[in-house]
């Protein structure tokens, strides 16, 4: 082989390495880019910013749908219930409903559904909207049987106890 061989050879490996190592920044900066959406979305809900926090979390979504060398099972809609924790924080409670339901049709993991539709009941049970939260989870009872029939069962007890003993405002007495 002589020295004009031996040149070729070495700078069509040393461009096959520099073709490689650029797809591979891009693909990197590409991800880092996706995962600084995602974390300055997490400071922002975590700094009270939900409103920043909502878009950041959409935009990542977005970036990570269209993303092509993401892992076989990222699911990106996972990022539905951080949208539905903000929104639950701003008091939007159907909004963030909403947005869990679209979570559950996404296929994201069913125990956080099940975790964040009992915030809801806890919610309306608290704000003593017991029908309201009886037939939410009835209405989803097939995500966790068990937890939400459980869950019925203490709303019903809640109501009995209510009811037998409710709370009756005492009037001062007159002197």
């Amino acid at each position: 082989m002589n020295t004009f061989e031996t040149f070729l050879g070495t700078t069509s490996r040393f461009l096959a390495l520099a073709l490689i190592l650029g797809a591979t920044s891009c693909s990197l900066f590409s991800t880092r880019n996706e995962l600084s959406l995602a974390r300055r979305a997490e400071q922002a809900q975590e700094a009270g910013n939900c409103d920043k926090a909502i878009d950041l979390y959409s935009k990542h979504i977005e970036d990570r749908i269209t993303q092509e060398n993401k892992a076989e099972k990222e699911n990106p809609w996972f990022y539905l219930i951080k949208i539905g924790d903000c929104q639950f924080a701003q008091n939007k409670e159907t909004e963030a409903l909403n947005t869990y339901l679209e979570a559950k049709s996404k296929k994201v993991y069913p125990d956080l559904i099940a975790d964040r539709i009992m915030k809801v009941v806890d919610m309306r049970v608290k704000r003593k909207r017991y029908d309201d939260a009886i037939n939410l989870l009835k209405d989803h009872r097939e995500i966790d049987e068990l937890k939400f029939d459980s869950r019925i069962d203490e709303i019903h007890k809640e109501i009995v106890v209510n009811e037998e003993f409710p709370i009756i405002p005492v009037q001062p007495i007159d002197q």
